[in-house]
């Protein structure tokens, strides 16, 4: 585990920037968590006020837990989409709901083995290699999904215009990234959002064609709102399809807590240690089950 922090590290979890900095380093924040988040509940036809809700509940609940040491958002794992998709079609959304239930208690099973016999088995288990394979896979699974994004309006309509703005906002970020100095090398996410919404902005300014940004629906909102929620069913089919899924989310979760880890050059594996940060997570999915 790296003791040491990467190169781009300006503050420690620990450390407070100026507000000129934590502020953008803020907005920066809910965007990247904004959009990962409420993506698989569009994907899978569930609540992103829910989502949001139960990730930003259960965040709260992760950091408790844990000591408020791990600096990690709870988001919506796109792992689970499979999952979600087939339950909710065959069995209605509750069971779903009862399947994601079913894995938050195979988090807290694990974190309770990890408790009582170390980690040391987990490792061996799933070394680096298979956990960096299985996010891949995980993320090449996501990869038609955002082409298709990318590239297709609303009515499934091939959009050059939508596939160049995805194009510049994706080449800034990059560019943020690699070639950014100092404050502006950690906030390659807002300056992609940023370009990309101007670059939407003029667009549509130029020809009423483009125009993809409408606060039509921003106008017509309230400005108070409670999330839908539902209590959990459970089955058999549905349990052990969300359990074997766990199997995968388990990788993903260790491969965030050691890429984190490695990022600010401490060992979260043993300081909160694994068995409080995977029962973070599990207790988490089950508030937001």
């Amino acid at each position: 585990m790296a003791d040491t922090p990467s190169s781009n590290v300006l503050y420690g979890p620990a450390e407070k920037p100026p507000i000129n900095q934590w502020l953008p380093l803020s907005i920066q924040h809910v965007f990247a968590m904004f959009g990962a988040t409420i993506l698989v509940p569009i994907l899978t036809g569930l609540s992103p006020s829910t989502a949001l809700f139960t990730a930003g509940t259960g965040t709260l609940l992760y950091i408790l837990i844990t000591g408020a040491k791990v600096p990690a958002f709870l988001g919506s794992s796109f792992a689970f989409i499979p999952a979600l998709i087939a339950i909710s079609a065959a069995y209605g959304v509750p069971y779903a709901m009862g399947g994601a239930f079913v894995s938050g208690l195979f988090y807290v099973v694990i974190a309770f083995i990890i408790k009582k016999s170390g980690h040391n088995w987990l490792n061996k288990a799933l070394p680096p290699v298979v956990i960096g394979s299985v996010i891949i896979v995980i993320g090449l699974n996501l990869a038609p999904t955002a082409m298709g994004m990318a590239m297709y309006d609303g009515a499934g309509n091939y959009s050059l215009h939508l596939l160049f703005v995805a194009t510049v906002t994706l080449l800034l970020t990059i560019i943020a990234n690699i070639f950014g100095k100092g404050f502006f090398s950690i906030i390659p996410i807002l300056i992609g959002l940023i370009g990309g919404y101007l670059t939407a902005l003029i667009g549509g300014l130029i020809s009423p064609s483009w125009a993809i940004i409408d606060f039509a629906a921003v106008k017509e909102a309230a400005w108070f709102g409670l999330p839908s929620f539902a209590l959990p069913k459970f089955n058999l089919v549905a349990s052990v399809t969300f359990a074997i899924v766990s199997l995968a989310t388990i990788c993903e979760h260790l491969g965030d807590t050691l890429t984190i880890s490695k990022v600010v050059g401490k060992d979260f594996y043993t300081d909160p240690g694994l068995e409080r940060t995977i029962a973070g997570d599990g207790i988490a999915t089950l508030w937001a089950s």
